[in-house]
């Protein structure tokens, strides 16, 4: 998988396919780092909304951002991909997005996905 400058790319909605694929690997991470089955029902859902053929971007967005919170391996393989500039930026950004972003996200319920996802660009853009 192709990890350099992967979070500006995910953004473009021409990238759908590459999205998806992300996801899905992102699950697989997770499962493995956290030793969950991938029969779990979460698992299973998260899995069914990527492969939903009517599924937005934004939602896709949403759970790629989501994702790389709990995702090491991406992180990691992400940090590899980067010149020393851009690994700073996705360290602020990965900081930001866990102490910020994503409890605001789940402390407001009328928030919608669509505003989780610009707070998300912005926080990659000011990272």
């Amino acid at each position: 998988m192709e990890y350099y400058q992967l979070i500006p790319r995910m953004q473009f909605s021409v990238n759908m396919v590459h999205l998806k694929e992300h996801c899905a690997q992102s699950i697989r991470n997770i499962c493995e780092l956290y030793d969950i089955p991938a029969s779990n029902s979460v698992t299973e859902k998260l899995q069914s909304i990527i492969s939903e053929p009517k599924v937005s971007h934004n939602t896709l967005l949403a759970l790629f951002f989501l994702l790389f919170n709990l995702d090491t391996t991406m992180k990691h393989n992400m940090m590899q991909a980067e010149p020393t500039a851009t690994q700073k930026k996705i360290t602020h950004f990965a900081i930001n997005i866990r102490d910020i972003v994503i409890p605001d996200y789940m402390n407001t319920e009328s928030q919608r996905v669509m505003a989780f996802v610009d707070n998300c660009t912005d926080a990659w853009s000011n990272a």
